[in-house]
């Protein structure tokens, strides 16, 4: 249970949630991407509020994905590609095939004209393979994308 496990490692700041990446990641990036606590990693040091309350956002937010075989579903992949916040990708593949489609649609712009509001596209920086099954076809693949 990844709850207990959390609690007996003493680790306090993670929230775990179940369900679908299409269903749940939309919302967890326009919720954590947007705003932190005070005081939290990875948030930048001007509030835009003062008070106890007050919120900092994230300027530098990674995510890991690793999707089925079938690769990421579109409501992930329009949710990756429109949160500016969101600088760094880490794609961990059991399909090249997939892989190599969701990359097309991560590195294309999200419309023809760039505006300050429409973040750029992900940009693949670099690729590795990884044999965990010996003696197999099958490989893993690990990509990494950034935004400029």
């Amino acid at each position: 249970d990844a709850r207990e496990n959390a609690t007996l490692n003493g680790i306090t700041n993670v929230e775990f949630v179940c369900g679908k990446a299409e269903d749940v990641l939309p919302a967890l990036l326009q919720k954590y991407a947007n705003a932190v606590r005070v005081g939290d990693a990875g948030s930048t040091k001007d509030s835009p509020v003062e008070g106890e309350d007050s919120l900092e956002f994230f300027t530098n937010v990674v995510a890991i994905v690793d999707p089925p075989r079938a690769g990421l579903h579109k409501k992930v992949l329009n949710a990756l590609r429109t949160t500016p916040q969101l600088k760094r990708l880490i794609y961990v593949s059991c399909n090249p095939n997939t892989l190599a489609e969701n990359a097309v649609q991560l590195c294309l712009p999200l419309c023809s004209e760039q505006t300050d509001s429409t973040p750029p596209p992900f940009n693949p920086i670099k690729a590795m393979a990884v044999d965990l099954f010996p003696h197999t076809s099958h490989c893993e693949t690990i990509m990494m994308f950034e935004r400029t």
